[in-house]
């Protein structure tokens, strides 16, 4: 009787993290949605990402700052569901984990473009870095409900579904940021794969790990 309860307090604390998470799309889909949309558009074209580059100012710095919690309540409600643990506790240390992890990045970003004196391709390396993974945030959203809600346990359909959409965003990432980095800034191919093993795909495969075992 005492777990029935205890699941069902963690399932109405999830409820209202899913809520925060909806309402923050409902922000930014009623008062941001032009500069959203050239967020999202800018993951499949640079011509997007250009404009919303250009078109910087208080309503695009709104835009990242909510994206960026939408990032982190998203990613952290999904690696909770697909963990099987469903606990409060466990959540609070993954988005803990996830914030600490995009701090790290953007401090190292920040710090080689101030020890290479690269300060703009640095500032440009953050955007690009963050960009795929706050869409992809906005993407998994029907998936985390489903994932949450749904009376059927998760079926293999679903976790393959998942773990395409996961690599397709990643591949997206790299290829945008070998071709940025390569045809715009001329920055050496070792270098930038240094990069993305370390920063993007090293990660990706630990969270991978600790998620199944």
């Amino acid at each position: 009787m005492i777990a029935l309860e205890k699941f069902s307090l963690h399932q109405d604390v999830f409820f209202l993290f899913i809520l925060n998470a909806f309402l923050l799309i409902s922000i930014l889909k009623a008062f941001y949605w032009k500069y959203t949309k050239l967020l999202i558009m800018g993951v499949f074209s640079e011509r997007y990402t250009n404009q919303y580059l250009r078109e910087e100012n208080v309503f695009t710095e709104r835009v990242g700052v909510i994206t960026f919690l939408l990032l982190l309540l998203n990613l952290s409600l999904f690696v909770t569901r697909l963990n099987g643990k469903i606990k409060l506790d466990f959540f609070l240390w993954t988005i803990l984990f996830i914030a600490a992890y995009y701090l790290i990045k953007y401090m190292l970003i920040r710090l080689l473009g101030i020890v290479f004196l690269l300060k703009n391709i640095a500032q440009l390396g953050v955007f690009f870095s963050f960009l795929f993974d706050k869409v992809l945030a906005i993407f998994i959203f029907p998936l985390i409900v489903v994932l949450h809600y749904s009376k059927m346990q998760i079926t293999t359909e679903l976790l393959v579904v998942c773990n395409v959409l996961i690599l397709v965003f990643l591949a997206l990432k790299i290829f945008w940021m070998w071709r940025i980095a390569t045809n715009a800034f001329g920055l050496a191919p070792l270098y930038i794969f240094l990069y993305l093993c370390v920063l993007e795909i090293f990660p990706l495969l630990v969270l991978g790990k600790g998620v199944v075992y």
